[in-house]
């Protein structure tokens, strides 16, 4: 005679028992005109990609600036430091959680540009920088031509 067994039956799912969201990176991403947006991002985005889902989904109200010419035209700043392309979020410390009920604040730097200087770039594809002035103050900066050419 076999032993009985005792089966257990599973309780039935409940709406609890959905898979909960990852956690995100919420940003409020604030612009010079003081107009802000809420993106929501996986920690281990780059701020590259940052950059460039932003410029892709930039808001139809941010008209000051204007949309840039390339993500290459916008710095990302965070706690009075730019953010560099190749970093992810979580590497440079960003909060993550479930909620975007209190976002982090970043700011988007977005170089000026003139449609001009765009249209130049393309026809003549030069590609501007720009360079510390030695004898100006010490954020001086100032346009200089394609060439990555040092005079001495």
């Amino acid at each position: 005679m076999a032993a009985p067994t005792s089966q257990i039956a599973a309780p039935p799912a409940t709406m609890s028992d959905s898979p909960t969201p990852k956690p995100k990176v919420h940003l409020r991403v604030l612009i010079i005109s003081g107009k802000y947006h809420i993106f929501s991002f996986e920690p281990e985005t780059t701020v590259g990609r940052v950059k460039e889902l932003i410029w892709s989904m930039w808001p139809s109200e941010w008209t000051e600036p204007a949309q840039p010419p390339a993500p290459s035209w916008m710095k990302v700043l965070y706690s009075g430091r730019v953010l560099a392309d190749g970093s992810t979020l979580l590497s440079n410390n960003l909060p993550v959680s479930n909620s975007n009920n209190n976002p982090t604040v970043v700011h988007l730097s977005v170089r000026s540009f003139s449609v001009d200087e765009v249209e130049d770039d393309k026809k003549h594809g030069a590609k501007r920088t720009t360079t510390r002035s030695s004898n100006g103050p010490p954020h001086a900066e100032e346009e200089v031509g394609g060439c990555k050419c040092v005079i001495q």
